[in-house]
């Protein structure tokens, strides 16, 4: 059979390894081709989160449909969605677009941004601090999708 071919020629299969034609076939003479896909460790990073898939083939996003990641508008993803998955371990990073509002001189700014700090967030909203100002979140702190950046003017 070719599971005894394989054992004979030194082959270990691991959980997930894919044979074709399937280890029960009977091997009944020669020009009998044996293909043995290696199953690759997946890790897709996400919101903090480490999610571990195993997959034999497929693309970046066969990987995000298997770990059960759904994208939203503006979410970055890298490698790319059509990526092939290659050889050995691979880890896929999803960067989930943020939503803030910027409170400031009597009016609410919306800002989107996949990264960055409260700092950024003020600079992409067109907001200068002068002295005096206070803004109720640290500006170094980084962004939350949702939160409130409220800026008091010195007056």
């Amino acid at each position: 059979t070719v599971r005894d071919a394989l054992e004979e020629a030194g082959v270990t299969l691991a959980e997930g390894d894919e044979v074709s034609p399937s280890l029960d076939t009977e091997i009944t003479g020669e020009g009998l081709t044996v293909t043995v896909e290696r199953v690759k460790s997946i890790v897709v990073a996400v919101d903090g989160e480490n999610i571990e898939v195993a997959m034999v083939a497929g693309t970046v996003q066969d990987a995000l449909d298997k770990a059960g990641v759904t994208l939203a508008e503006g979410d970055e993803v890298s490698p790319s969605l059509d990526s092939e998955i290659g050889d050995g371990d691979v880890t896929i990073t999803v960067e989930r677009m943020k939503h803030v509002v910027v409170a400031v001189d009597g009016e609410n700014i919306d800002v989107a941004m996949v990264n960055g700090t409260v700092q950024d967030a003020l600079d992409s909203a067109g907001v200068t601090l002068k002295d005096g100002d206070k803004v109720d979140v640290d500006t170094a702190a980084p962004l939350e999708d949702g939160m409130l950046i409220t800026v008091t003017r010195y007056v």
